[in-house]
């Protein structure tokens, strides 16, 4: 496309993005997302989303993390589809201390954490601190 000499403008940018890493292209979409930020376009939210929800699908913590702080560094907010698909992986990596932090960061910014006792008892087990859940 730009070896044709088009460039491609912000919605086009997100849109092969979002496929790419729907697709789990994920090496793909994070290349055109890289050349997205040094043209000048922010990412959206959902652009993000769905980034981070593709990395921690498939385990990667440190990229999905990175892509959260990046996010927050670039003052967009995240959904609540956003910190549920970051819990999983950390709760799946046994990462309980970086989950109670997101977890805090999710209240700060108004999201009503309704975590009930089971929920807890399980983060604590799948952290393998079971000595903390009883």
């Amino acid at each position: 496309m730009k070896k044709a000499g088009f460039r491609p403008n912000y919605g086009l940018y997100t849109m092969i993005v979002e496929s790419h890493a729907k697709s789990g292209k994920l090496e793909i979409a994070m290349s055109v997302f890289s050349d997205m930020e040094k043209a000048g376009f922010l990412p959206t939210p959902s652009t993000y989303f769905c980034l981070l929800e593709m990395h921690a699908a498939s385990g990667q913590v440190d990229s999905a993390m990175k892509l959260y702080n990046s996010m927050t560094n670039a003052g967009l907010r995240p959904g609540l589809n956003t910190y549920t698909s970051l819990l999983t992986v950390l709760a799946s990596k046994k990462l309980v201390d970086v989950a109670a932090k997101i977890l805090l960061e999710m209240k700060a910014v108004g999201f009503s954490v309704d975590v009930n006792a089971s929920d807890v008892l399980m983060i604590y087990i799948k952290g393998g601190s079971v000595d903390l859940a009883f």
